[in-house]
């Protein structure tokens, strides 16, 4: 590799990947994608096991969060904050969940300072990396939404009287 890089992306979970994919797809760009983790270990491919990966410094960052005013049982006051180090990032190690966050905090940010990072700002790159497979169960608000992005989504309604 003695050629330098024009991109080096940090990270190879979800977003990381999606951003490599984009800037990939003008040949003039060289693009380097780094990732610390391995690639997800088998256990990986049963949704219900994700557990098993979650506190285990091959997989996970191992964080903790101080839990404020709540958690007065929690063991050194620590709460676990699952986050992936492996190909596939978070998403490998949280049940493949897609969490945008709620509009507001990205408001909030914004009006704290953080220019650019409104709910209004961030959308449209949210729905250009979104590639939504709609669902019959589920109620989209088109306005929100995308079906082109490569970043695969699905809505899943589930019951509990199905479990």
């Amino acid at each position: 590799m003695s050629e330098p890089f024009d991109f080096v992306i940090v990270g190879g979970g979800s977003a990381g990947a999606v951003i490599a994919s984009r800037l990939s797809e003008d040949p003039a760009y060289r693009v380097a994608l780094i990732e610390a983790g391995d690639r997800p270990p088998a256990v990986s491919a049963m949704p219900i096991a994700c557990a098993a990966m979650q506190r285990d410094p091959a997989t996970d960052w191992m964080y903790t969060a101080d839990p404020g005013n709540a958690g007065l049982g929690l063991n050194g006051r620590r709460v676990p904050v699952p986050r992936g180090k492996m190909l596939g990032g978070s998403s490998s190690l949280n049940y493949m969940l897609y969490v945008r966050g709620h509009p507001g905090d990205f408001d909030d940010w914004a009006e704290g300072g953080a220019t650019g990072w409104s709910y209004g700002e961030v959308l449209p790159y949210f729905r250009k990396s979104e590639g939504l497979a709609p669902s019959d169960a589920v109620v989209i608000d088109a306005q929100a939404h995308n079906v082109d992005g490569p970043l695969g989504v699905i809505c899943a309604r589930i019951s509990l009287d199905s479990l």
